[in-house]
């Protein structure tokens, strides 16, 4: 069991959110707006209607206690897929070297906003919808949905950044 346990926490040690991200939504998770500044937020329903399941997920691995973080997700979704830990985790791996294409064309949407100025920033993202408030000095990654021939447009205001995807001409 100890060797299990060194596996697992090596493996969350190189687990990053947007391979997290992947093995969600592949298993029909939807990523929703997050009330928590530094975290993206996911939700589930089962197949009967009933239980509704939440997870939060770090956003990145600047947020404090980032491994805390998902180790916890992990052991959350061992509950609900009734599986290891370790498990768990090979399989997001997996399921990221399986969407190795998506997770290229996926990369290119990624975006890291880091508020630099003395004041707190509103960040807004139309796709999927969510709002954070970055205080000064923190960041986040996003992933933002983008159609093939669209584009990413970025509006600034004093204290406000808008993120709007965009179908290209």
């Amino acid at each position: 069991m100890a060797n299990d346990e060194l596996d697992l926490r090596q493996l969350v040690a190189r687990l990053r959110t947007s391979q997290f991200r992947s093995y969600l939504v592949a298993r029909g998770w939807e990523e929703q707006p997050s009330r928590y500044v530094d975290h993206v937020y996911f939700k589930v329903g089962t197949v009967d209607g009933g239980d509704l399941y939440e997870l939060y997920l770090p956003a990145s691995t600047d947020v404090p206690n980032y491994q805390t973080r998902v180790m916890r997700a992990i052991y959350k979704l061992c509950g609900i897929e009734d599986c290891e830990p370790l498990e768990i985790a090979q399989a997001v791996f997996a399921s990221a070297e399986a969407n190795e294409v998506f997770t290229a064309l996926a990369s290119t949407n990624c975006l890291r906003v880091r508020n630099t100025g003395s004041q707190a920033l509103q960040l807004r993202i139309d796709k999927p919808a969510r709002e954070h408030v970055l205080l000064p000095g923190e960041a986040v990654e996003l992933i933002c949905e983008l159609p093939e021939s669209g584009a990413l447009q970025i509006e600034r205001g004093d204290s406000s950044l808008t993120i709007f995807t965009s179908i290209g001409s």
